[in-house]
């Protein structure tokens, strides 16, 4: 039997979840395009996210926002371009 996606996840079960693989194994599951908006000093490095994501999904889209960590959409110098490239995003 498939293993089921799980829907709400602790920030500690989406660690290990990254950790051991599993995440990106959902991606498998995953056929409409995915867009990652990503902020350049979010924790979790911009390279990485970016080639590990690039690498499982064949219609990828990633953005980089500057002065951006993790919540561009808070953000006081991100926020504006976030809902920029939301808004496109979402109108094609």
């Amino acid at each position: 039997m498939e293993k089921q996606i799980p829907i709400m996840v602790s920030w500690k079960e989406a660690a290990a979840l990254r950790e051991s693989g599993e995440l990106l194994g959902f991606a498998d599951r995953i056929i409409c395009p995915v867009v990652a908006i990503h902020g350049e000093y979010d924790p979790h490095p911009v390279d990485g996210v970016k080639l590990s994501l690039r690498n499982k999904f064949k219609d990828f889209i990633m953005y980089t926002l500057g002065k951006c960590g993790h919540s561009p959409w808070k953000e006081k110098h991100a926020y504006q371009e976030f809902y920029e490239i939301l808004g496109k995003e979402l109108e094609e």
